[in-house]
């Protein structure tokens, strides 16, 4: 067992506990198997703890915690920082961390408190291999609270596998101030790769403050590859009573994936901010997720904005989506505004969304809209539907001028030339409003339509086919309801066709006002 402890009083006193450290001008390394624990206390003043590091300069370090091992860092203080597991190596070498056991880091500060339980760096390859548990905790009263579970970072090649049974956290908590929390964070200039089997977790709060939480993000670059494959739990919360953004997965580089086979889900509450969830998230130059688990994502306001993405493709050169299993984005709104969208794709020159599983987006609020899917390109948008689509928007009494609840099943927009819809499976579409306003001189607006392929100029084809169902429903209580099934529109340049051989089915429904319906 290794127990260090640093204690210090007053204003601008400084703190510093390391449990294990080694140094090597060629190569570093550290194995432990057993408990090290080290803590830094400074009451007004600075504090700052390291369980075990090594740093090798020129040509590499290594550091292994087996199954038995033990690592705790802990730091109190006007500002603390905590960390639980440093391993870098400078110049040429790589840094290569294994840990079986257990790696905790915690910081509480009143200004401020940042916390990491692995901080992992190399010039060439970076490379974490967790089959252990490794965590991070930050609470500040005012001011800011910082947490990452993993950070790894190399200038060329970073690595992180979270095998099965592996587990890895980040919390952050401020009283009155900003919190952010990461799970994992994966950078390398050339190639980030995130594989987890595991369960990856973030979540941040603050009382009176914004709070950001992301389960993972891989960042490849502006020219590096990004890949994140997600074989277990990976989850983001951020409740809190100012602005909240969650979200589960998200890889930036100028080609990044996203591959999800088990569960991704990012939760996101506020007071009376802004609350933005997202399941999952890509931007590049060509970007692509696809999903074969569940991903889903919620934001609740209880006065505020709450926005909800299920799936967020967007490619600057181009985008694709592909859902085999099930999406599913819910926004809610005590009389705010809210957005719900279950996937959207969107590449500047071309935009392909297939989807053989199910999608669906619900928002319920004062003004709420809803869609099951959104594609979009500049020149080509493309959507494949062999499963099932919805989006459902429940409004309640939005701002005056605007619309209190409109729902697009699938909705497909091409700037330039091909917009294509082609449906063999259900695509379906409801919007509502019937709060009652009786007595009255309100008048209340709820408009669906199920399938919409546009094209602005109408360089190319602009279609919709169906062989299956696409249905739009429309009701209020008073006031005006609109719903059309399938709506193919293009610019002056083109034409457009819908080619049915399945149903195409809709309904509008008004007590009071005025309602129309086309198929």
């Amino acid at each position: 067992d290794l127990t260090v402890s640093a204690s210090a009083n007053g204003y601008g006193s400084i703190a510093r506990a390391a449990g294990a450290y080694s140094f090597g001008i060629l190569d570093s390394s550290v194995y432990n198997a057993d408990d090290i624990h080290a803590s830094a206390s400074a009451i007004g003043g600075e504090a700052s703890a390291l369980g075990a590091g090594s740093i090798g300069y020129y040509f590499g370090s290594s550091v292994s915690n087996t199954e038995t091992g033990t690592i705790v860092a802990e730091a109190t203080g006007d500002h603390a920082a905590a960390t639980g597991l440093l391993n870098v190596s400078v110049v040429y070498g790589d840094a290569i961390t294994t840990n079986e056991g257990s790696v905790s880091a915690a910081a509480d500060g009143v200004l401020s408190a940042t916390a990491i339980g692995n901080y992992n760096f190399a010039s060439y390859t970076a490379s974490v291999l967790n089959s252990g548990t490794i965590t991070a905790r930050a609470d500040v009263d005012t001011g800011f609270a910082v947490a990452y579970g993993v950070n790894n970072v190399s200038n060329q090649y970073s690595y992180l596998t979270n095998e099965t049974g592996g587990v890895i956290g980040a919390v952050a908590n401020a009283q009155d101030g900003y919190a952010l929390a990461m799970g994992a964070y994966v950078s390398g200039g050339s190639l980030a790769s995130l594989n987890s089997n595991g369960a990856i977790s973030a979540r941040s709060h603050s009382l009176t403050g914004d709070a950001t939480a992301y389960g993972a993000l891989v960042s490849g670059g502006y020219v590096g590859v990004g890949l994140l494959i997600n074989g277990g739990d990976l989850r983001a919360d951020a409740p809190t009573a100012g602005n909240a953004r969650a979200t589960g997965a998200f890889v930036y580089a100028d080609v990044a994936t996203i591959f999800n086979d088990n569960s991704i889900a990012a939760t996101a509450a506020t007071v009376d901010g802004q609350a933005v969830a997202t399941g999952a998230g890509v931007y590049a130059s060509n970007s692509a997720i696809n999903n074969y688990g569940d991903l889903t994502a919620s934001a609740s306001a209880a006065a505020g904005t709450a926005i909800a993405v299920g799936a967020d493709s967007f490619g600057y050169s181009g985008a694709s989506f592909y859902n085999a299993a099930d999406i599913r984005a819910d926004a809610s709104a005590d009389g705010g505004l809210v957005s719900a969208t279950g996937a959207s794709t969107v590449g500047i020159f071309i935009a392909l969304a297939t989807n053989t599983g199910t999608i669906s987006a619900e928002a319920t609020g004062g003004e709420a809209s809803a869609r099951g899917l959104y594609n979009a390109s500049a020149f080509d948008a493309i959507t494949v539907n062999e499963g099932s689509i919805s989006a459902v928007a429940d409004g309640t009494l939005a701002a005056y001028g605007q619309y209190e609840a409109v729902a697009f099943g699938a909705y497909n927009l091409a700037v330039y030339y091909d917009s294509i819809v082609d449906n063999s499976g259900q695509i379906s579409a409801s919007a509502s409003a019937t709060t009652d306003i009786s007595g009255t001189y309100g008048f209340l607006v709820a408009k669906a339509l199920g399938a919409v392929a546009v094209s602005m100029y109408g360089y190319g084809e602009t279609a919709i086919t169906n062989s299956n169902s696409i249905t739009a429903s429309a009701e209020t209580s008073q006031g005006y309801a609109g719903s059309w099934g399938a709506v193919s529109l293009a610019g002056v340049y083109g034409s457009a066709s819908i080619e049915n051989e399945g149903l195409i089915s809709t309904y509008s429904h008004t007590d009071i006002g005025s309602a129309d319906t086309t198929g």
